[in-house]
């Protein structure tokens, strides 16, 4: 299905969040609520390991600021046939292009600062 979109992602993996993550990346984006309760509490560990000051990730919801599936979890597609990968897929196109309108905006507000 992502394929049939130009997406190609034989190449891609997962991973568990490491620690060393909530320092060297700005966001981390949660997929449904349980992923998002389970960064957090991550989060809280690496707090107390590392210090308020050496964390810069911000984590959130996918769709934190999708106005089409706002703060929607994220489906497992397996369990909804042709239509649930093709529904993730567009949840994931819509949450993204929210997510770029996010960036756009505050990369203008930095120019407009300056």
């Amino acid at each position: 299905h992502a394929l049939n979109r130009g997406y190609d992602l034989s190449a891609l993996r997962a991973r568990q969040l490491k620690p060393q993550d909530f320092i060297e990346f700005d966001l981390i984006l949660a997929m449904d609520h349980e992923n998002l309760i389970n960064i957090q509490a991550l989060l809280v560990q690496v707090h107390s390991e590392y210090g308020a000051s050496q964390i810069r990730a911000k984590i959130v919801l996918m769709s934190e600021h999708d106005q089409t599936y706002l703060k929607q979890a994220l489906p497992d597609p397996y369990y909804g046939g042709v239509e649930g990968f093709e529904r993730v897929l567009d949840q994931c196109e819509s949450s993204s292009r929210a997510w770029v309108n996010i960036f756009r905006q505050q990369f203008k507000q930095q120019i407009d600062v300056k």
